[in-house]
C-alpha cells in the first residue's frame, strides 16, 4: 500500500552521520562560525532591550531577564570556540560598562544636570523599605531553598542568610532605572533620583565597610567556603547533545 511504500522510501534515504566528541560537544564540521554565534547572541540581547523600550517598558530589566535566560539556555549550546569568544568579549564589555557607571555614580552627586530635590521623608522611607523588602525576599527564599533544593551539608545557615541580607549593595541597575524617568511625565523624578543616590551611597559607604566586622561578629571571617552542590548537566544540554 501507499503507507508501506512511503516507509520504504524513507528507509532508503542516505543517512549522513555527524561526528561528535566524547563529551557530546559539536564537532568543527557541525559548529557554525564562532563569530556568527557570538553576533547572534549579542543581537538577541540587544533586541530584548530595544523591544522593551519600544513597548515603553523597562529596557534594562528586559535585558537583565534576557541575560539570565540566555546564560542558562543559550550559552551551553554554543560551540566551544564561540563559548570562549563570547566569555572574553562579554567580560571585556562588562568591565568597560562597570567602569563607566562607577565614574557616573561618583560624579552624580556633584555634577548631575537634573535638578536636585532632597525629600528626606522619601529618602528615609525608601531606605527602610529597601531593607524590609530585602529581608522579605532573602529569608523566606533561602529557607525554601534549604527545604527543597539543598542537602543538610550544603544548607544555607541563618548566619549566611543574615550576611546575604545585610551585604546587599545597590548600584548600577538602580541608578540606571532612576535616571531613565522622564521629568515631563513624572514630576517626582528628581526626588527619586536623589533618593536612589543616597541609598547607593549608604549601601556602598556604610553597609559595605561594615560587612567584614559583621562576619567577625558572626564568627564567619575564616570559615571555609562549602563546595558547590552539583545538579548534573545544564538544562537542555543532555537533550540537545545526547
Amino acid at each position: 500500500d501507499d503507507g508501506a511504500a512511503c516507509r520504504q522510501s524513507v528507509r532508503s534515504l542516505p543517512v549522513v552521520p555527524t561526528a561528535r566528541s566524547a563529551t557530546g560537544e559539536p564537532s568543527e564540521a557541525e559548529a557554525v562560525a564562532p563569530e556568527v554565534e557570538v553576533a547572534l547572541q549579542l543581537i538577541f540581547a540587544t533586541g530584548s532591550y530595544v523591544l522593551g523600550e519600544a513597548l515603553r517598558l523597562s529596557g534594562i530589566l528586559s535585558l537583565f531577564v534576557a541575560a539570565i535566560v540566555m546564560r542558562h539556555y543559550g550559552h551551553y549550546n554554543l560551540s566551544p570556540r564561540a563559548r570562549t569568544s563570547a566569555d572574553v568579549t562579554l567580560k571585556a564589555l562588562a568591565q568597560i560598562a562597570d567602569t563607566a557607571i562607577c565614574f557616573t555614580l561618583g560624579l552624580a552627586p556633584f555634577s548631575f544636570r537634573q535638578r536636585h530635590e532632597w525629600d528626606f521623608a522619601l529618602i528615609g522611607c525608601s531606605l527602610g523599605l529597601t531593607l524590609a523588602t530585602r529581608a522579605l525576599a532573602v529569608f523566606p527564599l533561602l529557607t525554601l531553598a534549604n527545604w527543597c533544593l539543598r542537602s543538610r551539608v550544603h544548607a544555607i545557615t541563618w548566619r549566611m542568610q543574615l550576611v546575604v541580607w545585610f551585604a546587599g549593595l545597590r548600584g548600577a541597575i538602580a541608578f540606571s532605572l532612576a535616571i531613565t524617568l522622564d521629568e515631563t511625565r513624572w514630576t517626582y523624578a528628581p526626588s527619586i533620583v536623589t533618593s536612589t543616590l543616597v541609598i547607593i551611597l549608604f549601601t556602598n559607604l556604610v553597609v559595605g565597610p561594615l560587612t567584614k566586622p559583621l562576619l567577625r561578629v558572626l564568627d564567619m571571617a575564616d570559615d571555609p567556603v562549602p563546595p558547590p552542590q552539583s545538579h548534573g548537566q545544564p538544562l537542555l544540554e543532555g537533550a540537545l547533545h545526547g
